[in-house]
């Protein structure tokens, strides 16, 4: 029992050290679309026996956490991934638009509602700045004192 409890929590150990090759949520292989298939499963190519096992094992789908699907969200029309990790401004963007998308759903928005449809939207515009190098910054901010 106890060299099954080890292998366990190596894998485990191992998945929360990964680097993934995309946002979303570990699948069996044979559980995501087709077109989900192709993409490597790590950012690297695996090198050790464990990481190549798991490479053939699992795949990244679409979101599972149940934020995403619970209470009639299944019916809301939304990208709930899987995103590119190299594209951290997206994943940003579509769970704002999820979470505007859901508020303006509902059948009475309120004064708290709009404020967060507001926020909600500054966040799109703003997360590509948000999620790009500080290097990118660096011609548009002023570093004189005044």
């Amino acid at each position: 029992m106890s060299s099954i409890m080890g292998e366990l929590l190596d894998i485990e150990k191992t998945l929360v050290e990964e680097e993934f090759f995309q946002y979303g949520s570990l699948y069996f292989y044979d559980d995501v679309e087709m077109e989900l298939r192709d993409f490597p499963l790590h950012a690297e190519p695996p090198k050790d026996p464990l990481r190549i096992a798991l490479s053939h094992k699992f795949r990244i789908g679409q979101v599972a956490h149940r934020d995403w699907w619970r209470r009639g969200r299944c019916e809301a029309p939304a990208a709930r991934g899987p995103w590119f990790r190299n594209d951290l401004a997206r994943v940003l963007i579509c769970a704002a638009e999820f979470q505007t998308g859901e508020i303006e759903w509902s059948d009475k928005i309120d004064e708290d509602g709009r404020a967060s449809i507001n926020l909600l939207k500054t966040c799109i515009k703003i997360a590509p700045d948000l999620t790009s190098p500080l290097q990118h910054h660096i011609g548009r901010l002023d570093f004189t004192t005044r």
